[in-house]
């Protein structure tokens, strides 16, 4: 019913249009038609865009998964919290209150030392870690999460990981990447769930585009509740504010 009536809004709209331009204008009426059509879709693309780059505030849960990193990493486990949840809401377009040591930044960043029961390697001389720290961080196509390790001690603990884990490339900075969320899903996509039919936004192909793109990074999530995707190290809830 709703692309019913948008289709029909438009419609009205460009012969509206095309009259004022025939009667008051003078033109012929295909020309009118013409230009009404193109006015309209100009003044409609306006609207859109005005409508999309207005900022509406935003809440992010992310929760890191320590019980699939002690696991998967052969780390020792702690009998703290197997899950812990970091707040972020963002009052601005590049500000974010956050619930971390961190009250305010302006991206969506997190870096957290893995709680593990014992020692994954011995601290050398200026090293005070001894064991991997999460993090997650923004890229140039979306949220990168992984673990920032200690070089050659990393590579001697790595050796008795799964293969699809002992094979990650380590990076110049000694990251080691796990996952990726890709730049859309949130909040730009979730926003339309409850607005599934629109001329303006063909939100069922697009589902199904992110379904795929989100199960080919390791996401699922539950279609009934699609502000909350999971990953086997990450949890990340959505909600306005």
């Amino acid at each position: 019913m709703r692309l019913i009536i948008e289709r029909a809004g438009l419609l009205l709209l460009v012969f509206a249009c095309a009259s004022a331009l025939h009667y008051y204008g003078g033109l012929r009426y295909e020309a009118a038609w013409l230009i009404g059509g193109a006015f309209s879709l100009v003044a409609i693309w306006l609207y859109i865009l005005k409508d999309l780059a207005t900022f509406k505030p935003y809440r992010l849960v992310i929760g890191i998964n320590y019980d699939g990193l002690w696991e998967d990493l052969k780390l020792a486990p702690t009998d703290g919290p197997k899950f812990e949840n970091f707040t972020f809401t963002a009052l601005s377009a590049a500000i974010f209150a956050r619930s971390d040591d961190r009250d305010y930044s302006t991206k969506l960043d997190l870096y957290k030392q893995i709680p593990c029961g014992a020692a994954t390697w011995t601290p050398g001389i200026g090293e005070i870690r001894n064991g991997p720290k999460f993090f997650f961080r923004p890229v140039r196509d979306g949220y990168q999460f992984g673990i920032h390790v200690q070089d050659e001690r990393w590579k001697l603990h790595s050796a008795q990981l799964a293969p699809m884990l002992r094979d990650l490339p380590l990076s110049y900075g000694n990251d080691v990447v796990l996952g990726l969320l890709p730049y859309g899903y949130m909040p730009e996509h979730t926003r339309h769930w409850n607005e599934t039919i629109s001329l303006w936004y063909g939100f069922d192909r697009k589902q199904r585009q992110w379904k795929k793109r989100l199960q080919d990074h390791g996401w699922t999530y539950n279609e009934d509740d699609p502000t909350h995707i999971k990953h086997r190290y990450l949890g990340i809830g959505y909600s306005d504010v």
